[in-house]
């Protein structure tokens, strides 16, 4: 079952689509470690021979030899690899990870889905810092109550369980970072495995009805990895139907045989099972170093094939020469005990020397480290996050409409509408043309249109409802700038709120998808710099943006729409501009622009038909 749970989840991270749930892996082998650790946690309270120390020595000997041995060497590779900037990342992460509060620290850093995240090799340790706070606090909690006996225990892991599942539902919502990351909205997946310990059906005796629930469970395991979307609510009820069937496939193969447990007892599998620890330790700070040092956003299948091989190649590597000797009863407690501490104290020593010194910029020349302090700085840009754009850290309630669409009688108003790509364009447009007052009503990841998806996010449905249904038609603006992350699939959404803002009288501007990268622009170019690689930056730029400007230009042809081509923008017909005068990145990332780049970008702006045009409203 281990290799169930880790195989799905390293062709997730590989970038094997069809495999789009694959990171419902985690949540199996939490109901595993559930199973597991709950299993000896409460035999050897029920037979009174608990012991704190026999407990943690067995949990270090298991987890603390290989992930020592992988932060080492990741560290070692991250050196020549990481750029300032993210190195210094990598220095709080390695403290934290060390310290078993990854989940913490990546809770209030990053999204688990966010294109940031892939910039981050620990950021997988966060499922190991949920097991350890729940190896803490579960033997604790069943100390506590086990003199009211078996039947007590059992109701307060149930009512734990439903009560952690509940919040998991509820704050799913509200919250989704802190939803997935947190021990107390996962709990109840660990628990869930413990309750299968004692879960005993007779009906699954019988060798028929054994078949039919383990092909029901391994069903409920197969569908969420194959149908799940990275844009998929996770975990809340979403997670139930995995845990359900990694529980199911515990029960019933407690009671013997059937086809998925040889199924799942074929070698390979048992292989990959063994090896399950080490290959989830080692499979992301291989993707993400390989990435990092190409540089390249996502991988091509060769690459695919070959950051596997090399994964599962290091893991066998681990398990043979790290896990197994470590798990020899011939290694003492003692040694153990001041091997991990030692580990840590190193560890957490190294971590702290990286973020003193802000990510070792000495490793690089001055002028690469330059270029690469503006990578991911989305402080080069006024978004007005929090106020008037809404990013997934906040919620429609947070939008501030007084202060973001305030309209002025003595300027021409115009309406910017749209995501992160539309909230770039803010600062350019406002500073560029005085006589513009720049509306602006943006959240993350919410195309400007009207007709949105079932399950769009709340945030999303709430800001362009309020917009298209609300704001727009009782105030009347000059203009209206729609701007989002385009793909070829919003050409039809796009056109039919051209349409519609066109019935409603409004004069519109299109904005055009922006130029966009396989790696953040500033980690082009100082790479580029660094290996004397000119044509690095122009390898790495997206081929399909000129036919999307295309594409997007008809569309705006076609309903009456005054056109801004960010493309034509930034590219002529030789190359295009990444650079401001001062020799700095115009974009902090695969495409968002600077400050300076959106002022940039804004001089070609279609102000004209704006100044010249008879509406002021």
């Amino acid at each position: 079952m281990r290799a169930l749970a880790v195989l799905p989840i390293v062709a997730f991270h590989l970038g094997f689509y069809r495999l789009s749930g694959g990171y419902v892996g985690v949540d199996i082998f939490f109901v595993i470690s559930g199973y597991l650790i709950g299993g000896i946690v409460l035999n050897q309270i029920h037979r009174k021979s608990w012991s704190v120390v026999d407990f943690y020595v067995r949990r270090f000997r298991r987890i603390v030899p290989a992930l020592a041995f992988a932060l080492f060497a990741t560290t070692a590779v991250a050196w020549f690899v990481l750029l300032p900037n993210a190195f210094a990342d990598y220095g709080k992460s390695l403290v934290a990870t060390t310290l078993f509060s990854s989940n913490f620290y990546f809770w209030q850093t990053s999204s688990y889905f966010a294109s940031a995240s892939d910039a981050k090799p620990l950021l997988h340790t966060w499922s190991l810092a949920v097991e350890e706070q729940y190896y803490i606090v579960f033997p604790l909690l069943m100390l506590a109550i086990r003199r009211f006996g078996r039947s007590a225990m059992h109701l307060t892991i149930a009512t734990v369980a439903l009560a952690s599942l509940i919040a998991s539902a509820v704050l799913i919502r509200s919250d989704p970072t802190a939803t997935f990351y947190l021990l107390p909205t996962r709990v109840w997946e660990l628990l869930l495995g413990v309750l299968a310990v004692e879960t005993h059906l007779r009906a699954l005796d019988k060798r028929r009805t054994r078949e039919w629930v383990a092909s029901a469970g391994l069903l409920l395991i197969a569908v969420p990895i194959l149908l799940y979307k990275p844009d998929t609510p996770f975990p809340g009820l979403a997670a139930i139907p995995p845990c359900l069937g990694a529980a199911i496939l515990l029960v019933a193969g407690a009671h013997g045989t059937s086809f998925v447990s040889r199924l799942l007892g074929l070698r390979p599998i048992v292989f990959f099972g063994l090896i399950s620890y080490s290959l989830y330790l080692w499979h992301w700070p291989v993707i993400v170093l390989l990435k990092q040092g190409l540089p390249v956003t996502f991988l091509r299948l060769p690459l695919k094939i070959g950051a596997f091989v090399a994964s599962t190649a290091v893991a066998w590597i681990s398990w043979r020469l790290i896990e197994r000797p470590w798990r020899n009863p011939s290694v003492r407690p003692r040694a153990i005990l001041i091997g991990t501490f030692a580990s840590g104290i190193v560890l957490c020593a190294v971590g702290g020397a990286i973020m003193i010194g802000q990510g070792v910029p000495a490793r690089f020349a001055t002028s690469t480290v330059r270029l690469a302090s503006i990578q991911d700085d989305d402080s080069t840009n006024d978004f007005r996050t929090g106020t008037c754009f809404i990013s997934s850290a906040y919620t429609f309630d947070d939008f501030e409409p007084s202060r973001c669409l305030r309209r002025d009688t003595g300027r021409i108003n115009v309406a910017l509408i749209g995501d992160s790509h539309a909230a770039h364009l803010w600062q350019g447009l406002s500073q560029r043309y005085p006589m513009l007052n720049v509306l602006q009503a943006t959240a993350s990841g919410c195309k400007p249109v009207i007709e949105r998806d079932a399950d769009a996010e709340p945030r999303c449905d709430s800001m362009m409802r309020f917009v298209f249904d609300r704001y727009l038609p009782q105030h009347p603006v000059g203009w209206v700038i729609i701007a989002g992350n385009w793909s070829a699939n919003d050409a039809s959404k796009v056109a039919a709120t051209l349409e519609w803002l066109r019935a409603h009288k409004f004069r519109v501007v299109l904005a055009g998808p922006i130029v966009r990268y396989a790696a953040p622009l500033p980690q082009l170019l100082a790479i580029a710099e660094q290996r004397g690689d000119q044509e690095l930056v122009a390898r790495n730029r997206e081929q399909h943006g000129l036919k999307l400007d295309a594409i997007f230009r008809e569309i705006a042809a076609q309903h009456g729409a005054d056109y801004f081509s960010l493309y034509g923008a930034l590219c002529g017909s030789a190359d295009c501009r990444v650079t401001d005068a001062q020799g700095l990145p115009i974009q902090f990332d695969y495409g968002h622009l600077t400050g300076r780049g959106s002022y940039i970008v804004a001089e070609s702006f279609p102000i004209s038909r704006m100044i010249s045009g008879p509406s002021r409203r």
